[in-house]
């Protein structure tokens, strides 16, 4: 696999279609992160003891 030539979307409808999966995540997550016990489980088995809050709280950090 190797990267495309740019990243940008090829077109105005391919930037609509990766704005509205970008929004349709954050809010699936916003969700998610209202129960405390999913917070605190671990994100996977590649990072032990990295939980699901701290790779939210990165996001926040990356996108604001």
């Amino acid at each position: 696999m190797s990267f495309p030539p740019s990243p940008a979307p090829k077109d105005e409808a391919a930037w609509r279609a990766l704005v509205d999966a970008f929004l349709a995540y954050s809010e699936r997550a916003a969700g998610l992160a209202q129960d405390e016990a999913w917070l605190n489980t671990e994100e996977g088995a590649d990072n032990p003891g990295f939980t699901w809050r701290n790779a939210l709280e990165q996001l926040a950090v990356h996108n604001a």
